[in-house]
């Protein structure tokens, strides 16, 4: 892989109860063709022994830093100390998003190395698909093929979680989650986008696991009731985000994201021809 730079990578993983898993997630993360990796995980006071498996291989592998709560935060306190440590600990270029129950498939990382140099892009995604890891069932896939860069408002309004996303840590590191039940991962997708005036990239390929334990999915996520339900609950859940964050950031803003997506749409277009 030729590229003009040599990226840090940093890999944030947030970690509870996941003894089932944890080591498989670990693995694939390790397995990645680009080895440029730091990976950050932090443990929510775990009950089970999925602390023990990672301080086994933070032993083994210099590039793996942990630490365990004495207490259990919850997911988003959690996932926001493990940002405060990343950006303690480190001296990284992109922070790749992933969870204790999120399998990486090979060459994740490389290809979104890949797009950081050769675009200038501060924020990549990419597809993936829902696995139930304890029976190995596929639950579904969250599929945008064929999408294009204008079209990032359509697919995060549809529900993509940060999971997919790297992004460039240099200029976005300091955003956090959102502390409420509800829109987190909207919140912080919008915060980058807005950072970065839709300065984004989607690769419409499948890189990545979503595990998924059966009685931690929605069991109707995938039948016309739910799917109803849910896109109301988004729509929801945007609302109030966009609500929050046009009280939090200047309204020009909005308007740049709008016209560089349409920059975007344009040029997409003309190519094409």
């Amino acid at each position: 892989m030729n590229l003009k730079k040599i990226y840090k990578v940093g890999v944030f993983l947030p970690v509870y109860n996941q003894e089932f898993c944890i080591e498989r997630v670990i693995k694939s993360i390790l397995d990645q063709d680009y080895k440029d990796v730091f990976i950050y995980i932090g443990d929510d006071c775990s009950t089970d022994k999925s602390f023990d498996i990672i301080c086994d291989y933070s032993k083994k592998f210099k590039n793996i830093r942990s630490y365990r709560n004495n207490t259990n935060l919850g997911v988003i306190k959690n996932c926001n100390k493990l940002l405060d440590f990343i950006e303690e600990d480190s001296e990284i270029d992109l922070l790749c998003f992933t969870a204790g129950d999120d399998i990486m498939l090979p060459g994740k990382i490389s290809k979104q190395v890949g797009i950081f140099d050769k675009h200038k892009v501060n924020y990549v995604l990419h597809d993936y698909k829902v696995l139930d890891l304890i029976n190995e069932n596929e639950l579904g896939e969250k599929q945008h093929k064929n999408q294009e860069r204008c079209n990032l408002i359509e697919t995060i309004s549809n529900g993509l979680p940060t999971i997919p996303c790297m992004i460039n840590y240099k200029k976005l590191g300091k955003l956090r989650y959102l502390n409420s039940k509800s829109g987190t991962d909207l919140y912080l997708h919008w915060k980058y986008i807005l950072s970065t005036g839709a300065n984004t990239y989607f690769i419409p390929e499948i890189l990545l696991i979503y595990g998924r334990a059966a009685h931690n999915v929605n069991a109707s996520s995938f039948d016309k009731n739910s799917i109803i339900g849910k896109n109301l609950k988004l729509r929801r859940d945007n609302a109030v985000t966009i609500f929050k964050l046009f009280c939090e950031y200047p309204t020009y803003l909005f308007f740049r994201f709008y016209i560089n997506s349409f920059l975007y749409y344009l040029k997409g277009y003309f190519q094409k021809r």
